[in-house]
C-alpha cells in the first residue's frame, strides 16, 4: 500500500498530475514526501485503488480534483474537498489513470495524502 503526501507550497503554480508528482516526487510549487516519489514508477501509471484525502489539519484549504485545466478558485473542477474529506476510486477490474488526476488548492502549504495500491 504505498503512501504519499503531497504539500503544495504554492496555489497559483500550474497544475501538475498525479502521475508526474507520485512518479518523480516534487514539481514547482508541490512538495511529494517520500521526496523520491513511489518507485517502481511504470507500476502507478494506473491504479486499481486510489484515495484522496484533504489533511484534517488543513484549516479552511479547499482542494480541487479534475483535469488539466482544474482552477484554483473553485470554478473549474471536478470535486471540491474540504479538510479531512475523502475521495475513493476503486477501479479493479479496470484502472485509473493517474496522469489524468490533478490537483489544485486555494491556499500555500495545503497538504494533501494519497494511497495508491497498483492494478
Amino acid at each position: 500500500m504505498p503512501c504519499a503526501t503531497i504539500t503544495i507550497t504554492d496555489h497559483t503554480a500550474t497544475a501538475v498530475d498525479l502521475f508526474r508528482l507520485l512518479g518523480k516526487g516534487s514539481a514547482t510549487g508541490y512538495t511529494v514526501s517520500p521526496s523520491t516519489g513511489l518507485a517502481p514508477t511504470t507500476f502507478i501509471g494506473c491504479v486499481a485503488y486510489l484515495s484522496i484525502q484533504s489533511d484534517p489539519k488543513n484549516a479552511s484549504a479547499k482542494v480541487f480534483k479534475g483535469d488539466e485545466n482544474t482552477a484554483n478558485d473553485g470554478t473549474r473542477q471536478g470535486k471540491t474537498m474540504l479538510a479531512g474529506d475523502v475521495d475513493v476510486a476503486q477501479s479493479n477490474p479496470y484502472t485509473t489513470h493517474l496522469g489524468e488526476i490533478y490537483l489544485r488548492t486555494d491556499t500555500d502549504n495545503t497538504v494533501i495524502n494519497v494511497e495508491v495500491h497498483y492494478a
